[in-house]
């Protein structure tokens, strides 16, 4: 299964505020995550979309979603699909694997009023000469938009002309609500925040000389720790912290434990090794972007293709990541058995910590 994906000829449509697709659009069924609260009979709402590239489904991202069902209606996320091609951009692994997103939007019902996102990604190639003013336009007019939520570094538009500041002055012009929040962050760790504070005060108690440590501790000690600016959380972090192997800031950022799935339609090679056997799955397998090279513990599960749902419980194992691939080692079991349940096509990886 791809991501979202929509045709021009199908996303260009009035969006839905329902559970499934307006009728011909070309949505596929898989992006549809709005489940038992947009079953037949659901109350009609209208569309508000929150604007962005969603690859990591990050807390920044949940609060966009949040924010769209705040503004009283169905929460859509709607990015753009084919711009690496498009620019020339080198391919990379997304940070959430296709087949596991519905899973990742399900849980953001809690947040944004019991409406499970739904997503559609308008392809670029079509959209990408649009000035603001059209763009702002086509939304109002062909989708049928009611509200639009976007992060106050947003930019859109042919050439990124057009900035947060701009939709809000269009929107209203097109009968739009818009709300731009902003980026969400996360608080320096206490310990270290403390630890900074009281470097910077001995070395400025050291410039400034003895007499002034007092004057410099009221001004600056924890008091001023505790509201350093938080760390924005990003994209770009998760995948700086993958690639340092920092699961617990990936963690952080993502509002969960980071999951990394892979196939298991290549039969994986097992071969023994200390502690019991070790399964080898070749780089190629993987579907989204694994962590750094390292040893990390995880909770390791078999799930179906496409609906990740569990074939076989989740057990604690070690998972070794190179250049070749993974290397997934059992607590203690003998062989890996279970890989044989039927229906098993996907391996699922939730990190724990560096092992």
């Amino acid at each position: 299964m791809t991501g979202p994906e929509c045709a021009l000829q199908g996303w260009c449509r009035p969006l839905t505020g329902r559970g499934q697709p307006a009728e011909g659009s070309s949505v596929s069924p898989s992006m549809d995550c709005g489940m038992a609260a947009a079953a037949a009979g659901a109350e009609e709402l209208p569309a508000v979309v929150a604007l962005g590239k969603f690859d990591a489904l990050h807390k920044g991202h949940r609060a966009l979603a949040a924010a769209a069902a705040q503004l009283g209606g169905a929460p859509w996320l709607v990015s753009f699909s084919g711009i690496a091609e498009v620019l020339g951009w080198p391919a990379r692994l997304p940070l959430v694997a296709p087949c596991d997103r519905q899973r990742v939007l399900a849980t953001w019902g809690l947040h944004c009023q019991g409406h499970v996102p739904r997503e559609c990604a308008i392809p670029f190639a079509e959209v990408r000469n649009l000035s603001p003013e059209a763009f702002v336009q086509l939304m109002a007019e062909e989708l049928q938009v009611a509200g639009v939520v976007v992060g106050s570094n947003y930019r859109f538009g042919y050439r990124a002309a057009g900035t947060a500041q701009l939709l809000q002055q269009l929107g209203p012009q097109h009968g739009m609500q818009v709300r731009v929040l902003s980026l969400v962050g996360l608080p320096v760790a206490a310990a270290e925040a403390g630890e900074a504070a009281a470097a910077a005060a001995e070395a400025a108690a050291a410039e400034a000389g003895a007499g002034r440590d007092e004057e410099y501790a009221s001004r600056n000690g924890p008091q001023a720790a505790e509201v350093q600016p938080a760390e924005a959380v990003s994209s770009s972090r998760v995948r700086h912290a993958l690639a340092a192997g920092d699961m617990e800031d990936a963690a952080e950022c993502l509002g969960r434990r980071y999951r990394l799935v892979a196939s298991l339609e290549a039969a994986p090679t097992p071969a023994s090794g200390c502690g019991g056997q070790v399964l080898h799955l070749p780089a190629t397998t993987v579907l989204n972007q694994p962590p750094g090279a390292g040893r990390y513990a995880v909770l390791a599960s078999l799930a179906g293709s496409d609906t990740l749902q569990e074939v076989a419980p989740p057990r604690e194992a070690v998972v070794t990541v190179d250049e070749a691939g993974l290397s997934l080692q059992g607590g203690g079991s003998s062989d890996f058995h279970l890989l044989r349940q039927p229906g098993a096509r996907l391996l699922v990886l939730d990190f724990l910590s560096e092992a």
